[in-house]
């Protein structure tokens, strides 16, 4: 296909049918790469002109330490892939609540959300502070 030019309807209808997950990886302050997105790929936009997709789990920073390191958490998107049933088939028994944000469990049970938890409880760093680097 190389020297081919491709009209851009194309390329969208390959990319949506032939992709199905994208891991998105982040390199923080702190110099750490961390998977920040798991998205499902779930087809073409309405008007046809772009590839649709869904979160479905992501990384959430809250804060820094006085290291300079990064703190958060990963959370469910409150969303179930198109693939979540294959797994029974496979054997392997996946909750559906996996996929459930940290914030709606938290909601259920009347418990603070994780990014108000982390907050009091983490220190703040106050601003102007000049954060050590370090190594990977």
């Amino acid at each position: 296909m190389a020297g081919t030019d491709l009209p851009m309807k194309v390329l969208i209808d390959m990319i949506s049918s032939a992709v199905h997950l994208i891991i998105q990886i982040t390199r923080f302050a702190d110099g750490k790469r961390r998977v920040t997105y798991i998205t499902e790929i779930t087809g073409k936009t309405e008007d046809g002109l772009g590839v649709s997709s869904k979160d479905i789990f992501r990384y959430h920073q809250v804060t820094m330490n006085e290291a300079g390191q990064s703190i958060g958490f990963f959370s469910g998107c409150d969303y179930a892939p198109s693939f979540h049933k294959d797994f029974k088939l496979l054997g392997l028994l996946v909750p559906d609540t996996l996929y459930e944000s940290e914030a709606a469990k938290a909601k259920k049970a009347g418990l603070p959300t994780p990014e108000e938890q982390a907050l009091k409880n983490a220190p703040v760093v106050p601003a102007g502070t000049v954060m050590a680097r370090s190594g990977h």
